[in-house]
């Protein structure tokens, strides 16, 4: 199918705002983002634009070329009203099926279907219009931040008809098509959290101290993070006198959030996929961090994979390692990933740091 995906507001429009301060267009575009990476996956062309342009005017009059066309928001009301809801225009399409999918990701309320002639999308022709939850809720946003990536899933999986599979382009990646001078712009169109707090965590991390927001420092990341010098994704490389087996513990011996969402954060880029806080999942994620703490400058990495192949075996082979059951557990031994059996999971694993160029030797 081709599927156009409007993320709510743009521009000058901020839309509605989160009870974490976060604009409701930072977040529409993120979850955009990630929803067109698993519907790319499931072989669809997919189209993501903000709903309005840089000067604020609409961008779309009409959605006419495509077989399905969504816009994505997120409700704001008393800061109490909880729920997701779709709306529509004449015949549902997939607003029941969206707004039950992602209500019952997030665990509140389903407060379902929707009919409406007022919206501006729906008289342009769009299929539905979610609002994913009420974002200025601490409890709903709290619920979205740690399940954003489900979220994603769910409503790529209804548009679908079916399991998109998992993405691998639904993570972080650092190349884009933009070229202007925005930094929030920047984020939004490689899929990357821009709110404040997680461009002051990016700013940390890349050597800019007392991140206050301002133009120089804005312009300063920007140039960073395009020219390519560094990651988007946070990093723990402080040392620890910490010896206990907490991952939460671990991370405030180091001065870092170990808040949930920074953790699943922290677990991608290590190569933990599908991240959910398990305590396998946080013992693997806290051998890594302590063993990348405690490592030199020296330490070498095997070379990055860049084929298309799902086999971690294959994998080894096109960079000329041995992939041998054996070798694959020492590998697995010297990336942080204990009692190696080979199972799916620790192959994904593995995979994931060697297609990422991290994969230690």
């Amino acid at each position: 199918m081709k599927i156009l995906l409007s993320a709510g507001h743009g521009g000058t429009d901020g839309g509605s705002t989160g009870a974490d301060g976060g604009k409701e267009k930072d977040r529409t575009i993120n979850l955009a983002n990630k929803v067109a990476s698993y519907l790319k996956n499931a072989g669809h062309t997919v189209t993501v634009n903000t709903e309005k342009t840089s000067s604020g005017a609409w961008r779309f009059k009409n959605r006419s070329g495509y077989d399905f066309a969504l816009s994505i928001h997120f409700n704001a009301f008393n800061g109490s009203a909880t729920g997701t809801e779709c709306w529509y225009k004449g015949t549902q399409k997939k607003a029941g099926a969206l707004s039950s999918a992602v209500a019952n990701v997030l665990g509140i309320k389903n407060r379902g279907a929707k009919a409406t002639t007022a919206l501006y999308m729906m008289n342009i022709g769009f299929d539905n219009l979610i609002e994913v939850c009420f974002h200025d809720n601490s409890s709903d946003l709290n619920k979205y931040n740690s399940k954003i990536d489900a979220v994603a899933k769910a409503i790529a999986d209804t548009i679908n008809n079916g399991s998109t599979g998992s993405s691998s382009s639904a993570s972080n990646s650092s190349s884009s098509s933009y070229s202007n001078n925005s930094i929030v712009d920047y984020l939004n169109s490689i899929g990357v959290d821009s709110s404040f707090s997680n461009r002051k965590k990016l700013a940390q991390a890349n050597g800019i101290s007392n991140y206050s927001g301002t133009a120089s420092q804005n312009l300063q990341l920007l140039n960073i993070l395009r020219n390519g010098n560094t990651s988007t994704t946070t990093s723990t490389s402080n040392t620890s006198g910490y010896t206990g087996t907490s991952i939460v513990d671990y991370l405030k011996s180091i001065g870092q959030d170990s808040s949930f969402s920074n953790r699943k954060k922290l677990a991608e880029a290590n190569g933990i996929s599908n991240y959910t806080g398990t305590a396998s999942q946080n013992t693997q994620l806290l051998n890594i961090l302590r063993g990348s703490a405690s490592s030199s400058a020296s330490t070498s990495y095997y070379s990055k994979y860049t084929g298309s192949s799902s086999s971690l075996v294959d994998a080894l082979k096109a960079v000329e390692v041995d992939s041998s059951y054996n070798n694959r557990a020492k590998i697995a031994k010297a990336n942080g990933i204990s009692n190696y059996s080979g199972t799916a999971s620790q192959n994904t694993q593995l995979l994931n740091l060697l297609k990422q160029g991290k994969l230690k030797k």
